[in-house]
Formats: C-alpha cells, structure tokens, sequence
C-alpha cells in the first residue's frame, strides 16, 4: 500500500506548506519502523505556490529519508513513487536538490509533475543546471510521465533537452539489470508492482486484450507477486526516451526551439512499444492532446508559427505513414495494387513538404536568432573556423586558380541577392536543395580571387579568408590526450599567432565582433600581438592566397608549422574539440566531417558561389553540408 502525502486540500499556501511537508517527512526519520509499514509514497504539493523558499524547506529533508535504511527496510524507509510540484513558481534553482531524489529514486519513481511553474533556462549557467538535472532521469526504468509542460523553458531549454535527450540510451539487456540495481534491488523492489493497484479504466486496452501470462507484451497481474525477472524487464528500457508520457506543451518554443523539439519527435517510440517495458496502469491528469501525440506531448505551443507547427505535423505523419508501410510489409498483394499506390503518393507528397518546409523553417530560426541561436550551430562553425586555420596550408593549395564561369551559379547568386522577403527564403532553400540533389560533396572547382571587403553582407569569401590563418589558443588537454600532445598544440597555436594578419569577416579572430562571437578564443591574445609587434613590423595587408609568400617568426622556429602533420588525425580532432568545447555537442562523425571540410581547398571555392547571399543563407547551406544543425543519437 502507498503512503499518500496530500497538502492540496489545506489552507496553508507558501512557506508553510513546505515546512509541514517537512514535519511529515521527519516522522518517518523518528519513528519506530515495522516490517509491514510500506516504504512507498505519494507527496501531492499541486497549487500552493511553494516558490524555491518553501521547496528547500523539505527537499534536503526529503534526500534523507530516501537515503535512510533500517533492517526492515534495506532499500529504505522511503521511497517515492510520485511527487506532484504543479503550479509552485519553481525556478531552475530547485531543479539541483531535485535531481538527486530523481537519481536515488530510478526504481521507484513513476510519476513527476512539474508543470505550470518559472523554469526557464537564459545563460550557460542556467543550461550546466538544467543538463545536470536531465541527467539525473538515465537510470530510471520505471517513470511513466514526466510533465514539464506551461514552463517558459525557451530555446536553450528545448535545445538542451534534445541534447540528452537524444543521446541518453534506451535499450539494455536483462543481464544489464544485476548491474545497474544491484541483487538486493532486484529482489525486493519487485513489491512495488504490487503497491500500484491501477483500476481497470486505467489498463491500457491493448492489455485487457491478452492473457497476463502470455504473449510478448504480457503482464503481470498487480494483485500477483512479482518475480525478480520482472523488474529486470523494466530495466530493458531507461531514460527519458523511456518515458511515454512526455508532456512539452506550451513550453514557448522559438523556431531553433522547434527544430531541436523535431529531432526529438524523430526518434521517439510509441507509446505502447514504451509500455510493454513498464508496470500497468495510466497515469491521471493528461493532456487533451495525449491521443494527438505519441510519446511526446507537445501540443499546444500556440507560440509557433503555421510554417513551424505544420513542420511538426507533418514529421508525426510521416512516420505514422511509414510505420504502418513498414508493418504491412509482405502482407500486401497484387490485389492491394492501387492501396499500395496511393500510400506511396501520400509518402512522397509528405517527404516533398518536409523537406520544404524543414529548410524553410531553418532559414527562419536562423535569421531570428542568429549564428549562435543553438549551441550546435556556434559550436560547428567555430570548429570548422579552428580546423580551417590550422589544416589549410599551402601545400594543398591548387597552383592554377581557374575563375567559375557558371551561368547557373550568376542566376542563382542574382537570384540571392534580390531575395529579402520570407516566401523567397523558402524559394532559395528549395532551389538550393534541388542542386544539393545532384551534387552533395563539394564541387572541386576553382574560386575567384576577389576583394570584397567593401560589402556590407558577410559572405563565404568574408567568413572564410583563403589566407591560411592558424589558431590563436588551444585549451589544456585531459582524459585520453596526452601531455605532451597538450604541449605541441599549445606551441603550434603560439607560432600560428605570430602569424595571424589583419583580415575581414565576421568569424575571423581579427574582426571587431569575434571577441564577443568566440568568447571561449580570447585569451592571450594581446600578449602575443605584443611581442610580435616588438620583433617585426605589423603587415597591413595578407598576400594573395595562391602566392604563400613566406613570412618570418621571431617566436619560434619554423619547423613547427608541421605540427599538425605529425599529429595523428584522431588526436589532433580530440586537441580542436576540446579546445572548442564540442566534445558531448558534436558527435565523433560530425567532428570528423567538420575537419576534413576545412582541410578541403575545394570547400573553400564551393564555398564562394553562394557569396552574394545573406548572412543567414549562407550559414544555413555551411550547417547543411556539414550536417550540424541538430544534435545525433549515440
């Protein structure tokens, strides 16, 4: 029987519900405990504006008696199966107490309300906070709904929600489950299948359908003992991509917010696959929406646009059409001909809007929020600008520079230049993505050798200076990179500074807003300006790309310029990862793809057809082709 602690009914709002929560929690450290007395119970704090005072007044309270054991009880006295937080003006602040009765709680932890309340996630402090509290939810095996819903979460909450989202595991072996709960757990938290007791207007139908006993799915009746093999079962799936009750409505999403929400929508599990992994039963209070939706609830989020929110729909009806292609698989005849035919149009016609729509929307997200509107975008392009600086030297550098004579690439950059209202964003995406058809690598032609500087758009030319720039600052090394490793990175971005010239652009070191774009870069420039300045004279302008006329060093002696072509290529991927922080943000083959891009000469002069482009359009084709503009699954 669960232990029901309910504070709805009462009076008392604020503070003082918080402190009698207290109180209540504290009999169960005092009291005499029994053998018959249940651990398991339910806090019910729904709408009574706690705020993080009268939340901290029980939380540390709370930790205890989760960590309290006696003879009787050696899982512990307490155990917490659903905590309500519902409508108590909780900010992120709460979130870190709240983590740990998350983490101690992975077995038993079924329900967790927090909706209707502030958080919200603004600064990198504020996303370190949020991603640890994430992290908290990889072990739970046994959490049905997590409601997160009406919090002002924003686009770095979204996004980074994705982030773990995406690269939490889900399914494990039986075998795992000695590992992860340890034998006494799978032993005695098999009684907690006999505490819920859910009512039949709760079973899930595709159950009552099916003998307890038999099947793939089966269950085990919650008025039967269960044995150890069931909670090892419960452990095949884990994490919040486990969870099929997972409510994101009205959570204020932008359009970077959105495409972040997509990926998730992606990759989620029906709701009934997520169920055969848990115990019986439906959890109260659901959205209206819930049987619009799979695992993720996400609608309504009246904040986003009709483009944005048809994206979203479209994705759920897409995989609702390939998922019933796929499942009908061999069964259809000659005779379903014409069925076959007309799901096939409707896929394609699908797949048609998506793709129209996907790249409408990005090019939207990111003239809204700009290069660093997601955390994936800024972190790309800033490892694409650290591996372009330090592997793109003269050595592979063509000797003849052939000018593009493409009649093509003048209309579509005509095209571009003229294109400044939103239905001729889309256009310029769909035309983009028909040449992206034909052509996905880079093209291998030349470029032009041209000074734009006076342009006031930045372009490719701008943003990716043909000169063979090297990095300014590299970061200390850890983990798996050796020392010594550390030490020639560090000497390679020293010589490599000592080289930097005054160039344009918008993401290169010298231009005026880098410092404030790259602020992870910074460090110790000035220091080597200095004694550059001090040794030669300062040059006032790069020589052409093609000639790598050769310049002289006082810091160090020229054979450090092969650094980066003795390092293995893995090692010296780890050094620039690290260095720009993409390590958990851009997976291993991102990372790789990042810097064979730009090693590549060729990418360069692909680069400069689309150099007549906006900003945001020529961000958005650099992200497609490095394929950075969502995070990956593991």
């Amino acid at each position: 029987m669960v232990k029901q602690l309910k504070y709805t009914s009462r009076r008392k709002s604020g503070v003082s519900v918080g402190e009698a929560v207290a109180k209540d929690l504290n009999k169960r450290l005092t009291a005499k405990s029994n053998k018959s007395d249940s651990p398991f119970v339910e806090i019910n704090v729904n709408e009574k504006e706690l705020t993080d005072k009268g939340f901290d007044e029980f939380i540390g309270v709370l930790v205890k008696c989760i960590k309290f054991k006696d003879d009787e009880h050696p899982l512990g006295r307490t155990r917490v199966t659903e905590l309500h937080l519902q409508g108590n003006q909780l900010t992120l602040a709460s979130l870190s107490q709240l983590a740990e009765v998350v983490a101690l709680s992975a077995g038993d932890l079924r329900e967790l309300d927090l909706s209707q309340n502030k958080i919200q996630v603004e600064t990198a402090e504020d996303v370190e906070q949020w991603v640890l509290f994430l992290k908290a939810f990889e072990n739970c095996f046994v959490l049905k709904k997590l409601d997160l819903g009406s919090n002002p979460l924003g686009r770095l909450g979204i996004e980074h929600f994705a982030r773990v989202y995406l690269k939490s595991g889900l399914d494990f072996l039986e075998d795992d489950a000695d590992a992860l709960l340890g034998s006494e757990l799978v032993e005695e938290s098999a009684s907690v299948e006999t505490a819920a007791k859910p009512g039949k207007e709760n079973e899930p139908k595709h159950l009552k359908k099916k003998s307890p006993n038999k099947g793939k799915g089966a269950r085990l009746s919650s008025h039967t003992h269960v044995d150890p093999t069931g909670i090892k079962k419960h452990a095949c799936t884990r994490g919040l991509r486990s969870i099929p009750y997972l409510i994101l409505s009205d959570v204020e999403p932008s359009s970077t917010g959105a495409l972040h929400l997509l990926s998730m929508l992606n990759v989620q599990r029906t709701r009934e696959h997520l169920l055969r992994y848990l115990p019986p039963g439906k959890p109260k209070g659901l959205p209206d929406s819930e049987a619009l939706c799979k695992s993720i609830i996400w609608r309504p989020n009246d904040t986003l646009d009709i483009h944005t929110k048809r994206l979203l729909e479209v994705s759920e009806a897409l995989r609702d059409v390939k998922s019933d292609s796929d499942s009908e698989g061999q069964d259809i005849n000659d005779e379903d001909g014409t069925e076959k035919a007309a799901q096939n149009k409707l896929q394609n016609n699908l797949k048609g809007e998506y793709s129209r729509k996907s790249k409408r929307v990005r090019l939207q997200a990111i003239k809204e929020d700009g290069l660093h509107g997601s955390t994936i975008w800024g972190t790309a392009l800033k490892m694409m600008l650290v591996s372009r600086v330090i592997l793109l030297d003269g050595q592979g550098h063509p000797k003849e520079i052939p000018e593009v004579q493409d009649d093509k690439g003048k209309s579509e950059n005509a095209n571009e230049e003229n294109n400044d209202s939103e239905g001729g964003n889309e256009e310029w995406a769909e035309e983009e993505a028909d040449e992206q058809e034909t052509s996905r690598a880079p093209s291998g032609t030349g470029y032009r050798e041209q000074d734009d500087s006076s342009s006031e758009v930045p372009t490719f030319s701008h943003i990716e200076n043909v000169q063979p720039y090297r990095v300014r600052r590299m970061l200390p090394t850890t983990g798996n990179v050796p020392q010594a490793v550390a030490r020639m990175a560090t000497q390679m971005a020293a010589v490599a500074l000592a080289e930097v010239e005054q160039v344009t652009g918008p993401f290169h070191p010298s231009a005026q807003a880098f410092n404030s774009d790259f602020p992870t870069l910074q460090e110790a420039h000035e220091p080597f300006v200095s004694e550059r300045a001090a040794g030669q004279g300062e040059a006032k302008n790069p020589p052409p790309a093609g000639e790598q006329t050769p310049r002289k060093s006082s810091l160090a002696p020229r054979a450090a310029r092969k650094l980066p072509r003795d390092l293995p290529f893995d090692v010296l991927r780890q050094v620039i990862a690290e260095a720009v922080g993409a390590d958990g943000i851009l997976d291993h083959d991102q990372q790789e793809r990042i810097m064979e891009y730009g090693a590549s000469w060729h990418a360069l002069a692909n680069e400069l057809k689309f150099q007549g482009a906006e900003e945001h359009q020529q961000i958005w084709k650099l992200l497609d082709t490095l394929k950075c503009f969502e995070y990956t699954p593991w």
